[in-house]
């Protein structure tokens, strides 16, 4: 998919964002950390997966650019194509 596909420097970039995303999460967390009710109780449990699943996302990409080297395309200029995850 186009989502998981990119150069290494748009890749980092993800990783990056994804990154950011996560820590914003947590922090938002630990902000509420002590629910009330029960339906403060159900947002948490939501933004507690949230949190995982970002998480997973950015160790994928991490990985795949600390396993991986850029592709270089053929032709008059050689420059990188894009990787797919």
């Amino acid at each position: 998919s186009k989502e998981w596909s990119g150069t290494f420097k748009e890749l980092g970039e993800k990783r990056d964002k994804l990154r950011g995303l996560i820590r914003h999460h947590l922090l938002e967390h630990y902000a509420r950390d002590e629910a009330e009710t029960e339906a403060d109780l159900d947002g948490d449990i939501r933004r507690a997966k949230m949190i995982l699943s970002l998480d997973d996302a950015m160790n994928k990409v991490d990985r795949f650019l600390k396993t991986h080297s850029p592709r270089m395309g053929r032709g008059k200029r050689i420059k990188e194509v894009k990787s797919n995850l």
